[in-house]
C-alpha cells in the first residue's frame, strides 16, 4: 500500500466532499490511530495555523485527481480546494479495503465522518486537546482550556 492510498480510503470512508482541512485531519486520525493493515507514520506532521499539517497529502490528492481516482475543484463557498471520490476511485478503494481487517474499515469511515460532523472550530478543539503538540501554532487557542 502506497502513502497516497490513504488519502483514497479517506476520500472513500467519508463519502462526501472534503475541505482541505477535513482531508488532512481525517489523514492525520488515521495515522495517529495505527490501524492494523495500515502502514504507519506515512507523513511528516508539522504543527501549522489549522494544527498538523503534511503539504504532501495535497500533492497526492493531485496526483490522484491526474488518475481520476479523486475530483478536486474550487470550492463554491470559498478560495481553497475541495475532494471527493470518483466512482473509479471508489472501485480501487474497495480493492484496498477487501485486504484489510474489518475493524479497520470501521475506524477509516468513523474517522472520516466523525472530521465532517464536526466544525472547524470544533475538529481544531479535539485536534489540539488530544494531540497538544499540534496547538502551538494553530487558530482557535484562546477559546480551548
Amino acid at each position: 500500500m502506497e502513502d497516497r492510498d490513504i488519502v483514497l480510503l479517506v476520500s472513500r470512508s467519508s463519502k462526501q466532499v472534503m475541505s482541505p482541512v477535513q482531508l488532512q485531519k481525517a489523514v492525520f486520525l488515521v495515522d495517529a490511530a495505527e490501524l492494523e493493515g495500515l502502514p504507519r507514520h506515512l507523513y511528516d506532521f508539522e504543527p501549522d495555523y489549522y494544527g498538523p499539517l503534511d503539504t504532501r497529502i495535497y500533492k497526492d490528492a493531485d496526483e490522484l485527481h491526474e488518475e481520476g481516482l479523486l475530483l478536486r475543484a474550487r470550492s463554491r463557498e470559498g478560495d481553497w480546494v475541495e475532494t471527493i471520490i470518483t466512482p473509479l476511485g471508489w472501485e480501487k478503494a474497495e480493492k484496498l479495503r477487501e485486504e484489510l481487517p474489518t475493524e479497520t474499515r470501521r475506524r477509516l469511515d468513523e474517522i472520516a465522518q466523525e472530521v465532517q460532523s464536526m466544525t472547524l472550530q470544533g475538529l481544531l478543539r479535539f485536534i489540539y486537546e488530544k494531540y497538544p503538540k499540534y496547538r502551538q501554532d494553530g487558530i482557535f487557542q484562546e477559546a480551548i482550556p
